[in-house]
């Protein structure tokens, strides 16, 4: 019987033989072999059963590993506090809006230079002050606060993301930040009342994971082939 429901801050990817877990909360991941994705999925309300052999767990241990779980909050019982399992999100990606290496050609004007400042201070408050969880959430609510967000042109992206990668080097490495970039270039496409989702995806064995900007199916930031690889475990 599901007894459990998963905590609203807590992301799941469920792969053939094994879930991997994002506690934004925690800033941490998660790996649970098909043993315990078994348990799982009698527990927790919305857990997609595996289809994989399992060995028998007793009732006994699977109570002491929800026990476990509740403790480290990635479950709850607290049905307001809590939420089933999301369905998964499928790799949408069709292509990237850049070709690699490829010039800005764009100008950057004084009020997208002042929108950068803005979109970075905002993502590095968040960061740096509070956590992973309310930069996440930061910017969910300013999409939603929003109201008048478009789907933006190709040309349209193509001169914003140029401009954003002109400016970028003058305040930050983009390398091993992927995160972070993908929230300041998200935050500033937001500022120009251009939608776009900021995806978290991962790999399993070995683990990985990555972050980029996404507009319906072109990556803004990275390469396609790159983020490919990586099965979404979240997207805001």
């Amino acid at each position: 019987m599901s007894n459990y429901f998963l905590a609203r801050h807590v992301h799941v990817c469920s792969m053939p033989s094994e879930a991997i877990v994002l506690d934004l909360r925690a800033d941490r991941y998660l790996s649970f072999n098909k043993d315990q994705v078994s348990v799982l999925a009698r527990q927790v309300r919305g857990w997609p059963a595996s289809n994989e052999e399992t060995r028998a767990v007793s009732e006994e241990d699977a109570r002491a590993f929800a026990a476990q779980l509740l403790t480290m909050g990635i479950l709850t019982a607290d049905a307001s506090r809590g939420k089933c399992v999301d369905a998964p999100i499928p790799n949408t990606i069709a292509k990237a809006l850049l070709e690699e290496h490829e010039e800005a050609t764009s100008h950057s004007r004084p009020s997208s230079v002042a929108k950068f400042v803005i979109a970075l201070a905002r993502t590095q408050f968040s960061f740096r002050c509070r956590s992973l969880y309310h930069a996440i959430a930061q910017f969910d609510r300013s999409k939603r606060r929003h109201g008048r967000l478009h789907i933006a042109s190709s040309d349209e992206l193509k001169q914003l993301v140029q401009t954003f990668s002109r400016l970028r080097p003058y305040f930050f490495v983009q390398q091993y930040q992927c995160l972070f970039d993908s929230l300041v270039l998200a935050n500033f496409l937001l500022l120009h009342a251009v939608d776009s989702n900021v995806v978290i995806g991962v790999t399993a064995s070995p683990f990985e994971a990555h972050a980029w900007v996404q507009s319906q199916t072109c990556v803004l930031n990275g390469s396609a082939d790159y983020a490919r690889r990586f099965q979404p475990i979240l997207t805001v």
